[in-house]
């Protein structure tokens, strides 16, 4: 998983084949951002910024990462189609 963010002992970033999940030629996999530290990981949606799963993490802990993620949205979401496409 390529990083594209580092902030408050998360890292922040997508599996390359994340992208790449097609039905009838159209992604199907929505752009989004796995943050994976502080014993656990989570999966947001940059379009709506909301929680596609979480696991192992405190709430104090997915507040953190959804704020660093808000602050950071039009980066990642930059970044998602810089390697993805639209």
């Amino acid at each position: 998983m390529p990083t594209i963010w580092r902030e408050a002992g998360f890292r922040f970033g997508f599996k390359m084949g994340d992208g790449k999940i097609r039905r009838h030629n159209v992604i199907v996999e929505r752009p989004h951002v796995d943050a994976i530290g502080r014993g656990g990981s989570m999966k947001v949606w940059l379009d709506t910024l909301e929680i596609a799963e979480a696991y192992g993490l405190t709430r104090a802990d997915i507040a953190d990462a959804l704020r660093i993620i808000q602050e950071n949205q039009a980066e990642m979401l930059d970044k998602w189609r810089e390697v993805f496409g639209e």
